[in-house]
Order: C-alpha cells, then structure tokens, then sequence
C-alpha cells in the first residue's frame, strides 16, 4: 500500500509534469507560428522592394542606353559637320587664294595700261 501510494505520487507528478511541457509546446508553437507569419510578412515585403528596385535599376538602364545612343547620335552628326566645315573652309581658302591671283591680275593689268 505504502509503494502504491508512492507510485500514483510520482505517477501524478509525471503527469503535471507532461502538463507543464504540452503547455510549454503549446506556448512555443504559437509562438514560432507568429514568428513564421512575421517572417513570410518580411520576405513578402523584402520581394516587393527586390521587384521595385529592379524595375527602377531596368528604368536606369534604358535611359541610360538612350542617352548613350543619343551621345553617340549628336557625335556622328557633330563629326560630319566638322567634316562639312572642314571642307568648306578649304574651298573657301582655293576661293580666297583665286580670287586673290584674280584680283593681282586685274591690279597689274590695271597699272599696265
């Protein structure tokens, strides 16, 4: 009698004991499921930010490559109106140089007679 009692003792502390950590797992997943439902929340807004900024980093690319391809544009049409200007300042001395022989000519044809 006296071990029997001495056995539900320790059987009914077992037992508050196992009550005790199915509390304590009850309490931890609850928790752990508030920390998962936080951390999909983050993930979730972290992937929305990643989604924004590489749209905003496509955004950049593109202007960028416009602009490079406009740079590129203005510089060909500034290197053929260098090139246009170069040989119209030629003709334009042949012209100065002939219209110069020209006038000589005139000058002394001029003073000769």
């Amino acid at each position: 009698p006296e071990q029997n009692e001495e056995l539900k003792s320790e059987n009914y502390t077992i037992l508050r004991k196992v009550e005790v950590l199915q509390q304590e797992n009850f309490v931890l997943r609850r928790e752990l499921e508030a920390t998962e439902d936080c951390n999909k929340s983050l993930v979730y807004d972290l992937k929305m930010e990643i989604s924004g900024l590489q749209d905003s980093l496509s955004k950049q690319s593109k202007q960028q490559q416009v602009y490079v391809w406009d740079n590129s544009q203005l510089e060909s049409e500034l290197k053929e109106q260098n090139q246009r200007l170069s040989k119209q300042l030629v003709e334009a001395g042949k012209k100065e140089t002939e219209l110069i022989r020209d006038m000589r000519s005139l000058k002394d044809k001029f003073y000769r007679e």
